[in-house]
């Protein structure tokens, strides 16, 4: 069993936003994301470890959580383009976090959720799957499918560099917390 010493390495992960130019902008994407990430897209991948939402159900089906994130996009008054129906993110955990949740048994469910809470917090629906390291993907990473519609206010969400580096700031600190401050400290 690991345990952390005090000059232990607290690195966080990357966080990834897929967001480029003209991506997602149709309503199927939102339908397309959701389903990637729940592995629920024809593809037979088996490296889905869990998955949920925030802000809309899960436990119904993935068909009524796009169904929940269309109908929060209709609070949106559009002004031309709707541009993007849907954020793809994805935060892939650093070696050190990924070694400390296997060694430590440490529920990467609980972790994932609370990431998704980060996002949920700010007004938007979240939609999340951790998914487990494959012949493609090195590392254990959670997929978040963003709603850009905010379901307090109706305005869209604009995601930046600097928005981006901020999340990761931000999630970076939930792992720390969640996973190095439950591991028993060597003195």
């Amino acid at each position: 069993m690991m345990t952390r010493t005090t000059d232990m390495p607290q690195t966080g992960g990357i966080l990834l936003n897929k967001a480029g130019k003209d991506n997602y902008q149709t309503q199927d994407s939102i339908k397309n994301v959701i389903r990637y990430i729940a592995r629920e897209n024809g593809m037979s991948k088996d490296d889905l470890i869990c998955r949920g939402a925030m802000g809309a159900t899960s436990f119904t089906g993935i068909d009524m959580t796009i169904r929940q994130f269309r109908c929060v996009q209709l609070l949106h008054e559009r002004k031309g383009n709707f541009g993007r129906y849907i954020d793809h993110e994805i935060y892939s955990f650093s070696d050190e976090a990924q070694e400390a949740i296997y060694e430590n048994d440490i529920p990467v469910e609980e972790i994932a959720r609370s990431m998704a809470q980060d996002f949920y917090d700010d007004g938007f629906q979240v939609y999340y799957g951790v998914h487990r390291p494959d012949d493609t993907e090195k590392h254990l990473h959670v997929h978040f499918a963003v709603n850009t519609v905010n379901f307090k206010t109706g305005k869209k969400r604009h995601e930046n560099k600097t928005a981006t580096k901020k999340r990761q700031e931000r999630l970076d600190r939930i792992v720390m917390a969640e996973v190095f401050d439950s591991i028993p400290t060597d003195t």
